[in-house]
């Protein structure tokens, strides 16, 4: 990859278990595949400022996000990193406009055609307890967008979904951060998915990053892992 705008070389802890994880991300979508457990969600978490570093940097964008040698750490908010996690985590006492328009003023050029391409048009009066699981990830996925990101982390976004929906939803993922020249990572199990979406790859393995490069290689060293 070139153009970097992500750099990380880091080290956590979960539990008694050090992780840790050695990349970079360029523009584009990059997908961060591994099995159940291997440590994708605490990667994405790490680099978000929701679970602690031990040790290493993050930059992003040419500001460092975290050192562990000059103590910087910058809160979550001040990250610049959308995260949309597996549960939605939408404002419960907003409509879904309000939620989607809630970091944004004033509303981009292409919010209504996002809306459109995410299948949103037809709820925007509705709370979220109204919101299916799949038609909340994507009112989160709208929410995050619209707050102008300079990454965004996608955390399994279109599990439940059918294929329809789950093409709709990344290829409008796709449009707005091709649109906006916002890096994504996306976190899949959908091999699907990631063949058609995202252009280079990232491998966890027992809370290791131990791959990166394009999709079809990263795919087949996970497959050869016994």
């Amino acid at each position: 990859m070139s153009g970097h705008r992500l750099t990380a070389d880091l080290a956590w802890h979960t539990g008694s278990a050090e992780g840790s994880a050695r990349f970079t991300l360029s523009d584009g979508i990059t997908a961060l595949v591994g099995r159940s457990g291997s440590g994708k969600t605490t990667l994405a978490r790490v680099l978000a400022g929701l679970h602690p570093a031990t040790r290493g940097n993050i930059s992003l964008d040419g500001s460092m996000l975290y050192d562990g040698q000059t103590g910087v750490s910058l809160a979550a908010g001040k990250r610049g990193i959308g995260l949309v996690p597996q549960g939605s985590s939408l404002f419960p006492h907003l409509t879904v406009a309000a939620n989607i328009d809630f970091a944004r003023a004033p509303r981009p050029a292409w919010r209504d055609d996002l809306i459109d391409r995410l299948g949103l048009a037809g709820l925007m009066d509705r709370r979220p307890h109204q919101l299916s699981g799949g038609e909340g990830r994507r009112v989160a996925i709208a929410r995050a967008l619209m707050a102008n990101p300079r990454l965004l982390i996608l955390d399994e976004p279109t599990t439940g979904l059918d294929p329809a929906r789950r093409r709709n939803m990344l290829e409008a993922v796709g449009y707005v951060a091709s649109l906006t020249k916002t890096p994504v990572l996306l976190i899949s199990h959908e091999r699907e998915d990631i063949q058609t979406t995202a252009t280079h790859a990232l491998l966890m393995e027992d809370q290791h990053l131990v791959a990166a490069g394009a999709v079809p290689d990263v795919i087949a060293r996970m497959d050869a892992t016994p």
